[in-house]
């Protein structure tokens, strides 16, 4: 069975939403962990209806799934997912910013 919009918001909310207060060589071991989390906020906008705002309950495709939908329908809506995404790409940026990417600034390239 494929994965539904429920288990793709567990992958991304498992992962560092913020930019990591370590210096330096700290971050690079939070970049993947943040990209992953995005990779999996970009999913769940796919699971929208063309000229609907929010994925429908019938997205979900198991049950702690629809049950994260029955207790938070709104994290599903168009904006707040959007948020995601910019946020986890800002987290992103941010890590590579102080070097956590391969060949940053901290790895003295």
């Amino acid at each position: 069975m494929a994965a539904g919009a429920g288990q793709w918001r567990a992958v991304g909310r498992g992962r560092p939403a913020r930019r990591p207060s370590a210096r330096g060589g700290e971050h690079h071991k939070l970049r993947n962990a943040v990209a992953y989390a995005l990779a999996a906020f970009e999913e769940i906008p796919k699971f929208i209806p063309a000229g609907e705002d929010a994925v429908p309950e019938s997205a979900f495709t198991s049950e702690a799934g629809r049950a994260r939908y029955r207790r938070e329908p709104r994290k599903f809506e168009r904006g707040i997912l959007e948020m995601n995404v910019r946020r986890a790409r800002a987290v992103l940026a941010g890590i590579d910013e102080v070097g956590g990417r391969p060949g940053g600034a901290s790895s003295g390239r």
